[in-house]
């Protein structure tokens, strides 16, 4: 009769072990005197197939596309108007960079308070005037017509050297100390000693970005480039050159 009174107690079971549709059961049965089987269960969680999105082939291959095809267009039109207008072209890029270069230095830099619009001008009116338009003449009239146009090392090693140690520290430099100090000041008094003061840690900077930068522009840069890639390289220079001369 003991057996017969247990069965609801089974009975309850059986109807708990059919409503776990998504458990895995553990069935754990334990004998003992006049007793019928016990029966526990374990929940063990069960979590959905994680799925990522994935962007279509053919979406991902249109942005290249499209980016690609802008890019070769941009350049394309560039080069055209840089053969039509080298001067102007060579200034309007390279002042653009002074400005925003010296713009960086003041504010995510030195994190001045007010900015100083002379110094902003002074960096940007020099780099148009010189990386941009001296640089032109120096890099594709100047330097083919006395080194020629061959791309062979010692060829270009005369070009790299004559740069460093010639047209950096007396031709860059003090054009750099004269009209800093003429916009910012309106008087040159002082220039030479500055220049003094500054060259040395100026070249020793130069060695560590130009020499490369320069045999880049005499071997792989297309002429009409070649001002399109010094202005991206003087970005960080001019940022190194503004601080050496606040």
């Amino acid at each position: 009769m003991g057996s017969w009174k247990a069965l609801p107690r089974v009975t309850s079971c059986v109807s708990a072990f059919r409503a776990q549709p998504r458990s895995i059961l553990s069935v754990r049965s334990h004998w003992s005197n006049r007793h019928l089987p016990q029966i526990s269960f374990r929940r063990t969680s069960t979590m959905a197939p994680l799925t990522v999105p994935l962007v279509p082939m053919h979406i991902s291959n249109g942005v290249a596309s499209n980016f690609s095809s802008w890019f070769s267009q941009f350049f394309s039109r560039y080069r055209v108007v840089a053969r039509a207008y080298p001067l102007r072209t060579s200034f309007t890029l390279c002042f653009a960079t002074g400005c925003l270069a010296n713009l960086f230095v003041q504010s995510a830099v030195e994190h001045c308070q007010k900015l100083d619009w002379r110094r902003v001008f002074a960096v940007a009116l020099f780099s148009g005037a010189f990386t941009g338009c001296a640089y032109h003449g120096i890099f594709n009239i100047a330097f083919p017509f006395i080194f020629g146009s061959s791309k062979a090392l010692p060829t270009v090693f005369s070009q790299v050297v004559v740069d460093a140690a010639i047209v950096f520290p007396f031709a860059y430099m003090p054009s750099f100390e004269l009209s800093n100090a003429l916009i910012r000041t309106g008087s040159i008094s002082g220039v030479f000693s500055r220049w003094l003061d500054n060259v040395g840690s100026a070249v020793n900077e130069y060695m560590k970005i130009w020499p490369v930068a320069t045999i880049c522009i005499f071997t792989v840069v297309p002429v009409e480039l070649r001002v399109l890639f010094l202005a991206g390289v003087s970005f960080v220079w001019l940022v190194i050159l503004s601080l050496l001369s606040r």
